[in-house]
């Protein structure tokens, strides 16, 4: 009687795996649904070189279920990777205008959800930037920002804070100078000179690095700080700070992951040790901590910061990479490209997002099914749950994402 009992058990034990799946182990992807989402490039594979000598012009195409809520005043320009934010019942966005001459300057708009009207502030008449120029609108608890970083060795850096009583942009004050001239002078001393990546902290302060710095910027006291510094070969980007205020960054350079305590000031360095590895290429693209303390490294994979492996590291799952990042363009005398994207945010429902040169995709991470929203654009959330997308200088409102 023992023994059929403990059969019974086993049998049970593996129906249920059979039907989850094997999800306990491991992530599943099913099927995924072509509702709603655009076609595939390619599926199965593509040629590498160019079987086609034609130029290719690149799709056009807004996104699936999307309406157009509101177009850019007439000279005002997105780029790809243009900022798209929601602070205070508006949708702000980074773009840029364009003089007779051709300069191009720096401008912000905001689109009011109350009364549908825009608005737009120069961020300041000083600051020109190319289209290639780096520019970012962020948030925190501290209010809504501007971080304006020329990726040129001699370039200024400018830190805008928006002021709500004055309805405008101002640069952060530092003892009687400015932002800029105090990460310039870090710079010097260091040789720091390009802008590698941001994060804000639960307590409101702004992380970022340059190639060889990790700073930290307390908006109470504007003091800029450089808290770690790099080791010779060592390249460091992409910040993230997790809930109990660690930061974690990417060492380029080295292939490293690094854990950063700021009240300690000491750094943990994890490479190569992970069970599946990752290579310097992975460490090429941003990151992104979920809500379930998953470190996503582009569509590469994601480190459990929760949990260990068998040697005590964080635990590393490899994604297995899918073809919706594929795209049909002539570039580098290939006709197909696949890329690794950037990951935009995460939203209220679980979803992620990613965006490549070609293409804007949600990950339903319920389900594990990529879905191609667009050729590119810009995602945000706003208070009340709602996606808005930006796509070629418009906004639209995304009426159902399933």
């Amino acid at each position: 009687m023992r023994n059929l009992t403990r059969i019974l058990f086993v049998v049970t034990v593996l129906f249920v795996l059979i039907v989850t799946g094997f999800n306990v182990i491991g992530r599943k992807s099913k099927a995924q649904s072509t509702e709603n989402c655009m076609p595939l490039d390619v599926n199965f594979a593509f040629p590498v070189g160019l079987a086609d000598s034609r130029s290719i012009e690149t799709p056009i195409s807004p996104p699936q279920q999307g309406k157009v809520i509101f177009s850019l005043p007439e000279n005002v320009h997105t780029y790809a990777g243009s900022s798209l934010v929601y602070y205070k019942k508006g949708l702000w966005i980074y773009a840029y205008t364009k003089d007779v001459d051709g300069t191009n300057h720096a401008v912000i708009l905001r689109y009011s959800l109350d009364n549908q009207s825009s608005k737009k502030y120069l961020a300041a008449s000083s600051i020109e930037l190319n289209t290639f120029g780096f520019g970012i609108l962020l948030t925190s608890q501290e209010g809504l920002w501007f971080l304006a970083l020329h990726p040129l060795r001699d370039a200024h850096s400018f830190l805008l804070r928006y002021d709500e009583d004055a309805d405008l942009f101002e640069s952060v004050p530092y003892n009687g100078g400015y932002f800029e001239s105090q990460v310039e002078r870090i710079r010097k001393e260091t040789y720091g000179y390009q802008i590698t990546g941001y994060a804000t902290a639960q307590n409101g302060h702004i992380w970022f690095t340059d190639i060889y710095n990790l700073y930290e910027f307390n908006p109470s006291t504007s003091i800029v700080e450089s808290r770690l510094r790099a080791d010779d070969g060592s390249i460091f980007r992409d910040p993230v700070v997790d809930a109990d205020g660690f930061v974690w960054l990417l060492d380029e350079g080295k292939g490293h992951i690094l854990k950063f305590h700021p009240d300690s000031q000491h750094s943990e360095s994890f490479v190569n040790k992970l069970s599946d590895g990752f290579t310097q290429e992975d460490l090429r693209n941003n990151t992104l901590l979920d809500r379930d303390g998953r470190l996503w490294i582009s569509d590469t994979g994601w480190i459990d910061t929760r949990a260990n492996d068998a040697f005590g590291n964080p635990l590393w799952y490899r994604v297995v990479r899918s073809p919706v990042f594929i795209s049909r363009h002539v570039r580098e005398y290939n006709e197909y490209a696949w890329e690794h994207p950037v990951i935009l945010k995460q939203t209220s429902d679980g979803s992620i997002w990613f965006r490549t040169s070609y293409a804007l995709v949600r990950l339903d991470i319920n389900t594990w099914n990529w879905c191609k929203v667009s050729y590119g654009g810009n995602i945000e959330e706003d208070g009340a749950g709602r996606i808005w997308i930006l796509y070629r200088d418009k906004i639209y409102q995304i009426q159902d994402i399933q």
